[in-house]
């Protein structure tokens, strides 16, 4: 009977470990010639205003910078990008602004994950011009039944 006991111990601290590892987070990638600031339903915000030069670091649990990927093949160019990653996102409905800094255009892809397998990954591109906005209302909830959504404003 203590062996069967020793087991059972096992198998449900375990299960627990398992449920501890549950992600909840929000991943955005800027492609192009924007940079973007999120903000959440407090009014805080991270990310990077390129007219007033100015780095937000407010959202706890979110940063924002350089990505990228480094190839090792000479004949096929590194990649870079800008990333905001948001780990242990609380529910709520965030406003994601992207913000032109020349004449060009870009593409922004919003990853959101909670729990092991609900993930949902939503992609928008557009022109970009010194000091246009785009805006993205991201609705986010921790609760699998709430659908998760991403809507541009404008």
């Amino acid at each position: 009977m203590g062996k069967s006991t020793i087991v059972l111990l096992t198998i449900l601290l375990a299960s627990v470990s398992t449920e501890a590892q549950v992600i909840n987070d929000i991943h955005i990638s800027i492609h192009g010639t924007a940079e973007i600031i999120l903000v959440d339903s407090l009014a805080r915000r991270t990310g990077y205003d390129p007219i007033a030069d100015v780095d937000y670091a407010e959202i706890p649990n979110a940063s924002y910078g350089d990505e990228g990927v480094d190839s090792e093949d000479s004949t096929v160019s590194d990649l870079y990008f800008r990333g905001l990653g948001f780990q242990d996102a609380t529910s709520g409905v965030y406003t994601l602004n992207d913000i032109g800094t020349t004449q060009g255009s870009f593409y922004v892809t919003i990853s959101m994950s909670r729990g092991i397998e609900n993930n949902r990954t939503f992609m928008f591109s557009g022109a970009t011009s010194r000091a246009s906005t785009s805006t993205f209302r991201i609705i986010y909830s921790t609760d699998t039944t709430v659908q998760l959504k991403v809507t541009q404003l404008h």
